[in-house]
């Protein structure tokens, strides 16, 4: 296999894939039950919080005053999380910070 095709093949799938779909992989949910998948974001942000040392700066950067009360409910964590994008999180923070554990 050529080196690197396996993420590169995953990467590919992950933006051709609506993120509804992605959050549901493998998970049963009633049609039109949002709070499976609602609950996964909420744990990946805690996770990421825990574990991601460049996101953790990066919330921390953004003012975001209690990351746990915006990992408590949906419409919380929808109104304190900043969004990411090239130029305040991609370019601000090397690759190994935004690795789990800080190692890629």
């Amino acid at each position: 296999m050529e080196e690197g095709k396996g993420a590169r093949d995953a990467f590919v799938h992950f933006l051709n894939t609506p993120l509804d779909q992605l959050l549901v992989h493998g998970v049963e949910v009633e049609e039109g039950g949002e709070e499976e998948p609602r609950r996964r974001v909420l744990q990946l942000f805690r996770t990421a919080l825990e574990q991601v040392p460049a996101y953790r700066r990066f919330i921390e950067d953004q003012g975001v005053a209690d990351p746990s009360a915006a990992s408590s409910s949906w419409d919380v964590f929808i109104k304190a999380c900043p969004l990411i994008n090239k130029s305040n999180y991609l370019h601000k923070y090397p690759l190994h910070q935004r690795c789990l554990n800080g190692d890629c």
